[in-house]
């Protein structure tokens, strides 16, 4: 996903909760850093494996990269099974 289109997403999202897009960008850090910093559990800990973050918590892109990563990765694997 590039950037133009995350910018679209945000606007969208601000559009429909009424808020600015400063807020949903905020908002959508504040809970990757609370899932980051809380992974207390064996599994959430494993389901942040491999992510590639420049500071202490990963950025809205490098968490969107991620997703996309893994995603893409559960489609290949299901395809050739």
């Amino acid at each position: 996903m590039n950037r133009i289109r995350m910018n679209k997403v945000y606007r969208e999202t601000a559009k429909k909760f009424g808020v600015s897009t400063k807020e949903v960008k905020r908002e959508m850090q504040a809970a990757i850093a609370e899932a980051y910093n809380s992974r207390e559990s064996q599994g959430a800990a494993e389901a942040w494996n491999g992510i590639e973050c420049k500071g202490e918590v990963p950025t809205l892109e490098e968490f969107f990269f991620f997703v996309l990563e893994k995603v893409n990765e559960k489609v290949s694997v299901d395809v050739l099974d």
